[in-house]
């Protein structure tokens, strides 16, 4: 028996011979948790600027730097669209940036004007139609707006429908909604996530409890809020009661979420003001994915300490594969990695210490971090579908070919030569036992090689 490769093509002869794919030891990682990165351009743990974007394994390996930026300029958040092997990150000098997931950068534009007093913390890719949704507080007439940034998949160039050098959106078909187009209820999200083919965004807003009178309205945001991608003036939907979380802010500033689908739960971070202030408003909230109830707090495992979730690009990232939580955390430079109970609305156990971005720089001035992670996203492993399985057995006098059912999918392929166009159906009949599929006696002497293939 011979085999091409060892995924869906087998090939097998009558000359009896024994192959096999070599199999991957330990338990596999499950993804990548990507992040954006603050801290000191020199004197670094890792002798590379911590304003960076970067992943590391779910299983605590290779972590790698994709890029790196040696100014002032750090990474609030980042996004992938992994089918286009593609990263996109939010810098605090108001650019958006693209790069190949290998490494580099590929372009930059700029988004925001901080001299207009613009304002950007948080995006979300949808893959599927090529747009990045970014929420901008801007000195237009519209207040915020939810801009629709459209990609090229192939070499990641970008196009924004604000002119940040006049203050001004150049182009409506551009933007989702605004703060004027909501009645004033969208301002300024902290965290996005759009669903698997684009249909709805989940988001955080929350305006630090307008101090300065300057939203439209005056109105005090604080919430978790949904919004279709579809239709004419789409108006935001909040999921969480303003009853358990004032917009000013008194039970904690929502600064991240992250959305389990397979649970129907949303998982919501607060914090304080700053590290080290109001720090029982620093903690892990569930609440169900419909909404319209109070949310319930989740009390850390053992051995494990929330001290403050960072303020600024969001927070959170979910493996829903493997149902584990990872939170940033400003206030010990670190990634909490988190397991989530059977039902998902607690933890079974966890670790402080998942990934550290910079050992050499946990103490500022204030005692707290200068270095820390920002911004996280998730990127699933992609589990290949288990391989076809052609097997061949002589048994006396006879050959037995032999499949499982779960393959009946596939055809049964001969060919007296290994030539691409020497493949034609097996034409003899099969035979169904059990779970398994069958031919016998398809050697007519002459060499013959045999395959599954789905053509």
């Amino acid at each position: 028996m011979r085999f091409e490769n060892c995924l869906k093509n087998f090939v097998a002869s009558f000359v009896l011979a024994a192959s096999a794919c070599a199999a991957f030891g330990g338990v596999a990682p499950t993804g990548e948790v990507w992040f954006g990165g603050q801290g000191p351009a020199s004197g670094t743990y890792s002798g590379l600027p911590d304003n960076r974007v970067g992943h590391i394994n779910t299983d605590g390996s290779d972590p790698m730097v994709v890029v790196v930026d040696p100014s002032s300029a750090n990474c609030e958040t980042v996004g992938v669209d992994s089918s286009n092997n593609l990263y996109f990150g939010l810098w605090s000098d108001g650019t958006l940036r693209s790069g190949s997931v290998a490494g580099g950068q590929l372009q930059s534009i700029q988004i925001t004007d901080t001299a207009l007093d613009d304002e950007a913390n948080a995006f979300a890719v949808d893959p599927t139609h090529h747009i990045i949704y970014l929420g901008l507080w801007g000195a237009d007439t519209n207040g915020a707006d939810l801009i629709e940034v459209f990609y090229n998949p192939t070499n990641g160039q970008m196009i924004s429908p604000y002119n940040y050098r006049t203050g001004k959106i150049t182009n409506e078909v551009g933007v989702l909604l605004s703060e004027a187009s909501t009645s004033n209820n969208f301002v300024l999200p902290r965290q996005m996530w759009v669903t698997p083919g684009g249909g709805q965004i989940y988001y955080v807003d929350d305006d630090n409890g307008d101090p300065n009178n300057a939203t439209l309205g005056g109105e005090q945001l604080n919430g978790v809020y949904v919004v279709s991608t579809t239709g004419t003036n789409p108006q935001p939907k909040m999921l969480t009661l303003s009853s358990q979380f004032p917009g000013n802010d008194t039970n904690g500033y929502i600064v991240g979420l992250a959305v389990n689908t397979s649970q129907n739960l949303i998982y919501f971070a607060t914090a304080g003001p700053a590290p080290g202030v109001d720090t029982a408003s620093n903690a892990i909230w569930s609440i169900p994915i419909t909404g319209n109830t109070n949310a319930t707090v989740m009390p850390m495992p053992p051995g494990v300490l929330l001290m403050y979730p960072n303020f600024y690009g969001g927070c959170m990232a979910l493996d829903t594969n493997a149902q584990v939580l990872y939170i940033s955390d400003q206030g010990q430079g670190t990634i909490l990695q988190l397991s989530l109970s059977a039902d998902g609305t607690s933890f079974s156990g966890g670790t402080t210490n998942f990934y550290t971005l910079d050992s050499d720089h946990l103490n500022d001035a204030s005692g707290f971090p200068s270095a820390f992670t920002q911004g996280l996203a998730f990127v699933p492993t992609v589990i290949p579908t288990p391989p076809a399985r052609l097997t061949i057995v002589q048994q006396g006098q006879n050959v037995v070919l032999s499949w499982p059912f779960a393959d009946s999918g596939y055809n049964l392929q001969v060919a007296s030569e290994l030539a691409p166009d020497a493949w034609t159906n097996y034409p003899g009949a099969s035979s169904i036992n059990g779970s398994t599929i069958s031919v016998t006696n398809a050697i007519n002497g002459a060499q013959q090689f045999f395959r599954l293939s789905q053509q």
